[in-house]
């Protein structure tokens, strides 16, 4: 088991860089892995979002993520990206960067349009730096499947932790627990999330 967990980290080895941090975008290689099903209907969902085959452009990662990052100047940068399958379902970005001497999260929702920036107090930036550098990778609660009762879940994987740190790119499949629980309680990535921006 350690070693197919091990395999849902990738060390940087974009296979094709489409940003300063050399992420894959498209998640293929992320979702190469023993772990995940090869029909995995999300893995097909990033890929086709990537190469702008989905007929709602909207779901495709937009360039003004990235347009303004100075890679000389970033010390570390968080992406968070899932397809949420709540309601109808779309896709929810969160990218967090931070230089020397400032931090900001700009929030993409494919239903809403363009990206939302914040700016961050350092502090808070550190906090979710801490927490989140040590994130592991976990399996689906309830494996590949749909699950009823007592609450509608979705298990399985839903998008992708990436993060850059000193030079070195790292990406790591997020399960569905990982953001919402069954309980419709913030999943672990989300908690930690909302405590570093103060959200109770």
């Amino acid at each position: 088991m350690l070693a197919t967990l091990g395999a849902f980290l990738v060390q940087g080895h974009a296979k094709k860089p489409s940003n300063p941090f050399s992420w894959d975008l498209s998640y293929a290689s992320v979702f190469d892995s023993p772990a995940v099903i090869k029909s995995d209907s999300v893995a097909r969902f990033f890929r086709d979002a990537d190469s702008g085959r989905l007929a709602n452009k909207h779901m495709q990662l937009p360039a003004e993520l990235f347009h303004d990052i100075e890679i000389s100047k970033v010390k570390t940068a968080i992406l968070i990206d899932y397809r949420a399958f709540w309601f109808k379902g779309h896709r929810v970005a969160l990218f967090y960067v931070r230089t020397s001497d400032s931090a900001y999260v700009d929030l993409y929702e494919s239903s809403g349009g363009k990206p939302r920036r914040r700016v961050l107090e350092l502090p808070r930036f550190d906090k979710l730096d801490r927490k989140l550098k040590g994130v592991k990778p976990e399996f689906p609660m309830f494996e590949h499947k749909f699950k009823f009762p007592p609450y509608f879940i979705y298990s399985g994987y839903v998008g992708v932790l990436s993060q850059y740190r000193n030079g070195t790119s790292t990406q790591m499949l997020l399960t569905a627990e990982d953001i919402l629980k069954g309980d419709m309680k913030p999943g672990r990535v989300t908690r930690d999330v909302n405590k570093a921006m103060g959200i109770p």
